[in-house]
């Protein structure tokens, strides 16, 4: 599900966070982060999320990131082509509105969710 259709229009450059980028110096972010050449490859969740200082930690340096972005074309079918090829999942319904009304199954989505669920069948 992606919502907020409509309000793209009033971003006048279009562009996507594919990547995030740590600069800082922390030497223990190699317990909490992968990095490579600045640009951030992993992040180490820390597996006992009862251990509040570790959370703490991991978000502390989240928060040192800096997002890259590449421009996309203004187009809201290549938008949501880029979410589904990214996350590798198909948009099932898209919003584009504050009402209900404003739900959607848009051309394109249904095809993909149809070949999705094809799939999933037929395994």
């Amino acid at each position: 599900m992606v919502s907020h259709l409509d309000r793209l229009a009033a971003i006048p450059d279009w562009k996507v966070c594919d990547a995030y980028r740590y600069s800082g110096k922390d030497p223990t972010v190699v317990d909490f982060i992968e990095v490579r050449d600045e640009q951030v490859t992993g992040i180490k969740v820390p597996a006992d999320p009862t251990k509040l200082d570790l959370q703490e930690k991991l978000t502390s340096l989240l928060m040192e990131m800096k997002p890259m972005y590449s421009p996309i074309e203004r187009e809201q079918g290549a938008y949501l082509e880029k979410i589904e090829q990214e996350f590798d999942i198909p948009i099932v319904l898209a919003s584009a509105g504050p009402t209900a009304m404003d739900k959607r199954e848009p051309e394109r989505l249904a095809i993909n969710k149809r070949e999705f669920v094809s799939e999933q069948c037929s395994v």
